[in-house]
């Protein structure tokens, strides 16, 4: 199994794209190299190597390899900019808690946690509130104190991740379903394909709909010439069809969207 570094990729990419013989550079290489030194200082360069070809589910992958993936997004840049920043910032605090980051790194839900603690801190000694962070009490670790108006109040940071996780990643896997499938087509044909899944998504959908999408390939490719395609079979998961490509199909099926 082979496996990438997904920092060097983004950074030989990076460079390119921010490249001072380009008329209008897309970014500063400046910006490139601190994002590039921060990540490889803060994660460490083993954090980066992944091995290709292996089925994760999105709520267990590293969502610092996703924004890596995403080379030329700019918003992707600008998300390990802030990420870079908040690393260099946890620098100058104590030791312990730069440290955390090696400590939660391979856990992408405690990572997020991790970095939005910081961005809370951060905020806090910029508006230059007197703050305590990170501290123990007994056995109970505290997330911090702040001081206003010669009050101390007790701070938690906690923030909402990745709402419809399940759905998400169900939707993400029968894409990868049906790209698969539709390579293996033994006819040249323009067709439009819709999925629509009754609500609330559960985990079973996922293979009722890899069923029905690997059923109506199946048939396509068995099924003799190039006849009109208007395919559809539903039951209590919801719904899959498939029609020729044309102007009237693409007009109703981007009306249907809509609904």
């Amino acid at each position: 199994m082979t496996s990438i570094n997904t920092l060097e990729q983004w950074y030989k990419n990076a460079l390119l794209i921010s490249s001072p013989y380009l008329i209008k550079a897309n970014v500063s290489r400046e910006k490139i190299t601190f994002i590039y030194e921060q990540l490889k200082a803060g994660f460490g360069e083993k954090f980066f190597y992944l091995k290709t070809g292996i089925d994760i589910p999105l709520d267990k992958t590293v969502w610092i390899h996703q924004l890596l993936a995403n080379m030329n997004h700019l918003g992707s840049i600008g998300a390990l900019y802030h990420i870079a920043l908040l690393i260099q910032y946890a620098n100058t605090l104590e030791s312990n808690i730069y440290n955390e980051i090696h400590r939660v790194k391979n856990n992408p839900r405690n990572l997020r946690t991790f970095f939005y603690e910081l961005f809370i801190f951060n905020i806090l000694d910029k508006g230059g509130i007197d703050n305590k962070k990170k501290f123990t009490v007994g056995i109970q670790e505290i997330e911090g104190t702040c001081t206003i108006n010669n009050k101390v109040f007790l701070f938690e940071c906690r923030k909402v991740f990745m709402p419809k996780i399940e759905e998400l990643d169900i939707k993400k896997r029968l894409m990868e379903v049906f790209y698969v499938k539709s390579r293996n087509m033994n006819k040249g044909i323009g067709m439009i394909c819709g999925v629509k899944m009754a609500r609330p998504i559960i985990g079973k959908y996922r293979q009722s709909f890899e069923e029905k999408i690997s059923t109506y390939f199946k048939k396509l490719n068995k099924h003799a010439g190039f006849n009109e395609i208007n395919y559809i079979i539903e039951d209590e998961t919801g719904l899959f069809s498939a029609t020729n490509y044309n102007e009237a199909s693409l007009i109703e099926a981007k009306e249907l969207k809509k609904l």
